[in-house]
């Protein structure tokens, strides 16, 4: 949000074209203030005396902000479909009707390099290998994760987690799995080249979101790195996430924060009720963005822009 700020100044000053990229659900997310410690061991000092008051003044000038910027944008790039249908009905935008005619979905599907995955099929009553690689942050919320673990194996079906990655909860994410005595193994990040490594490894690879309603309007990246190297995908997800997920046929989905429905999934998968095999589907839909879909959106968008 700073970054659109300042690139409203140097437009200004520049007498450049502006565009803003839009990569999450801001600034509807600033109403969950209360809720980004819920992933996290507990909140600070300094976060409970300002969510007496200071956050939400400082949401809406935020807020305010952000709406003032976008109304002046000649053009705003969503990474989903859900998220710019929204802020096309939005009243804080309605005056600018080249803005509104110039709002694209550019889908996050660049590539890393070339991802071919070396498959070893599952092997008999192994346990299931969960891959969660990512950051593991407040909006995840993978407590949900290690319950859901926890009650599979009450049922006799073993889970093999392994978290690969850093962020603000994951001293929080690892200290709870120990309480549960849920077996976990977390990895710090790695370098992009390496994660195939993981994905190689893994059964099934989590997509996971906890459950703000803002989130239902945004579609995480790692989702078309996991379609086209061809994981299956454990979706913990909603909305259009969903959507692409089911019909793509790149794996499964169930709600956010329902353990007892994860368990429920994955007990299907190591028990063989559900296939472990993802569709070639969504890797060929993923090709097809990033090299017939996408460079045809750009080249439009930017001619809008000096209309």
């Amino acid at each position: 949000m700073p970054t659109a700020v300042v690139a409203f100044a140097a437009a200004k000053i520049s007498g450049a074209k502006l565009a803003i990229d839009l990569r999450d659900a801001w600034p509807d997310l600033l109403a969950y203030s209360r809720e980004w410690n819920k992933g996290v061991k507990s909140a600070s000092l300094k976060h409970k005396i300002l969510s007496r008051g200071p956050i939400q003044f400082v949401s809406f000038v935020v807020a305010r902000t952000l709406y003032y910027v976008l109304g002046k944008a000649h053009g705003v790039i969503f990474t989903a479909d859900d998220l710019k249908s929204d802020f096309q009905n939005r009243p804080q935008l309605r005056k600018n009707s080249k803005l509104l005619n110039n709002m694209v979905t550019i889908r996050n599907v660049f590539p890393r390099g070339k991802l071919e995955r070396k498959i070893a099929p599952r092997v008999g009553q192994n346990p299931l290998k969960v891959l969660y690689a990512g950051n593991i942050g407040r909006a995840q919320h993978l407590q949900n994760v290690v319950d859901a673990a926890e009650i599979a194996e009450r049922r006799g079906v073993p889970i093999d987690l392994k978290f690969v990655g850093s962020g603000d909860a994951r001293l929080s994410v690892k200290n709870y799995a120990k309480r549960r005595k849920v077996s976990t193994t977390f990895v710090k990040q790695r370098p992009a080249d390496s994660i195939t490594d993981f994905y190689d490894w893994a059964d099934t690879a989590l997509v996971h979101l906890t459950d703000w309603k803002p989130l239902e309007k945004t579609v995480p990246s790692k989702l078309y790195e996991l379609m086209e190297y061809g994981v299956p995908i454990t979706g913990v997800v909603a909305g259009e996430s969903v959507r692409l997920i089911e019909s793509l046929e790149a794996g499964y989905t169930v709600p956010p924060e329902s353990p007892e429905a994860l368990a429920d999934l994955w007990c299907a998968l190591a028990q063989g009720d559900l296939s472990l095999k993802a569709s070639e589907r969504a890797r060929h839909w993923v090709e097809n963005e990033r090299n017939n879909v996408v460079p045809g959106l750009i080249a439009k968008f930017l001619r809008k822009m000096e209309l």
